[in-house]
């Protein structure tokens, strides 16, 4: 990712591919979360530099911590996508990444 453009590297575990994950977004200064997203599971067996208008983002739920409990109940439950609803936008405002 060239400097300066926005977005996230991703490092996924492909024995854990499965699991339920909770994907923090820090912010720009990288001294505070930005966004949390609960994916059923990671779909990219590799690492992967996401930026910010990737649709791959589309697949995770973004939600408040207060609703983890229920989200993660809800999507192991049903293992798909859960129903992003209104809370589940993801902001135009992302972060730097300093790789």
């Amino acid at each position: 990712m060239r400097r300066g453009r926005l977005g996230w590297v991703l490092n996924p575990v492909p024995h854990e591919s499965e699991y339920v994950t909770l994907i923090c977004r820090l912010n720009k200064e990288n001294n505070g979360f930005h966004s949390f997203l609960l994916f059923g599971r990671i779909d990219r067996a590799k690492p992967s530099k996401i930026r910010e208008d990737d649709p791959w983002w589309e697949n995770g739920r973004r939600l408040e911590l207060r609703e983890l409990y229920e989200a993660t109940q809800e999507i192991s439950t049903t293992g798909t996508r859960l129903d992003l609803g209104p809370s589940a936008a993801v902001p135009k405002d992302l972060f730097v990444s300093k790789v």
